[in-house]
């Protein structure tokens, strides 16, 4: 049968078997590319977000060794629910 064929249809072959052998190696290649892209991004705007959290805590550590009495009294009333003297706590009940 191989020998039946003319040249151009034997080269028509060989191109479509490298092509498919091509797509068939880089095509998963191509989708890990792909995915690896997202999942860079998706680090990236981690990191981002966890440097801001992480100066957000620095200031409040430093607060806190500064001992910042605006920085404790709002620790102590929303951590610790703790009211000042005199003061009155109201609990309202939640329809969950």
């Amino acid at each position: 049968m191989w020998k039946k064929l003319s040249a151009r249809q034997k080269m028509f072959f060989w191109v479509a078997a490298l092509v498919l052998l091509v797509v068939a190696v880089l095509g998963n290649s191509l989708y890990s590319l792909g995915h690896n892209k997202a999942e860079i991004h998706r680090l990236q705007v981690r990191e981002v977000r966890l440097e801001k959290d992480y100066e957000r805590l620095k200031e409040e550590l430093a607060k806190l060794k500064e001992q910042d009495p605006a920085t404790l009294e709002r620790i102590a009333r929303t951590q610790y629910n703790m009211i000042k003297k005199g003061e009155t706590e109201f609990r309202f009940a939640t329809d969950d």
